[in-house]
């Protein structure tokens, strides 16, 4: 019997999203998007927003260049992500400050985080902690998609792979990975 995919396709909505255990730093490992290819380092940190519901998440990017020098302070982008209404998964990210007019939509397609209550279940601690998001086009880019991790060397080459192979059985992406379009992106 086949496993049952970890990935699901854009638009769909995930019944129970552990939404505080999604808070926290995530680094991208592996990307479609052009706008990582010459970049290392790469974190998103979600927070909550004091007042707003625990599903309004604040927003903060760090990278660096490849080429930056070590030591060197990384470059942030700071926005705010609110759950589009009558979905579980989709979000509306805006920038702050100066990004103000720059919006993007984004979802999960998949993901396994470890819970923070004590009712966490036995399979939720057997495979590593990480997040597929989906990336809708904007004028500036183009739709893509990142793998998350937890800890920055915390996927293996060949859990990568897998992730990726799973993106590439569903319909909707499968171009965006096709012919080694996902790359890996580096951390010191």
């Amino acid at each position: 019997m086949d496993k049952p995919s970890r990935i699901l396709p854009p638009g769909s909505n995930i019944s129970s999203v552990p939404y505080a255990d999604l808070l926290g730093t995530w680094h991208v490992v592996a990307s479609t998007l052009p706008m990582w290819k010459d970049k290392k380092n790469v974190k998103i940190t979600y927070s909550t927003i004091p007042g707003e519901p625990e599903t309004t998440l604040d927003d903060v990017v760090s990278y660096e260049s490849r080429s930056a020098k070590l030591g060197s302070a990384p470059s942030t982008v700071r926005g705010v992500d609110r759950l589009q209404e009558g979905a579980t998964t989709v979000w509306k990210w805006r920038g702050k400050g100066w990004l103000m007019i720059a919006t993007s939509k984004w979802q999960l397609l998949g993901f396994n985080v470890s819970p923070t209550t004590q009712s966490a279940s036995p399979e939720s601690t057997t495979e590593p902690e990480w997040v597929v998001t989906y990336f809708e086009s904007t004028l500036f880019t183009p739709r893509g998609l990142d793998i998350y991790s937890r800890s920055k060397d915390g996927l293996s080459d060949a859990f990568i792979e897998s992730l990726i192979e799973e993106i590439g059985a569903v319909g909707e992406v499968e171009a965006l990975v096709k012919d080694g379009g996902m790359f890996r992106v580096p951390h010191d």
